[in-house]
């Protein structure tokens, strides 16, 4: 299978936003910075013809995957988390070491 690169980026619904910013240090304060944030990195990836996946953070989803593998729901779980949902929505039939 042929390598594709592209932008995964987490997507946040408003109502879980206050959620994400309790477990992740690196977001804005308020949804609304977040999100003009967000589109401007969807608007940079059209600019140079880099295709953009958002991948949709539900905190209880995301926590009970931080509990199955023993991991702390921080920043580095998030990027992995969001990385496996991507292949898992882009490739389902694939394993980890297909993609």
């Amino acid at each position: 299978m042929g390598r594709r690169i592209f932008l995964i980026v987490p997507w946040y619904r408003p109502g879980d936003y206050d959620a994400a910013v309790s477990m992740f240090g690196d977001l804005p304060a308020t949804y609304a910075a977040w999100h003009e944030r967000a589109l401007e990195w969807e608007e940079n990836c059209r600019t140079a013809a880099t295709p953009c996946l958002r991948v949709l953070l539900q905190p209880d989803e995301f926590l009970s995957w931080c509990r199955t593998r023993q991991v702390q729901p921080d920043a580095e779980a998030r990027s992995t988390f969001i990385v496996e949902k991507a292949r898992s929505l882009l490739w389902p039939e694939a394993t980890a070491d297909d993609v």
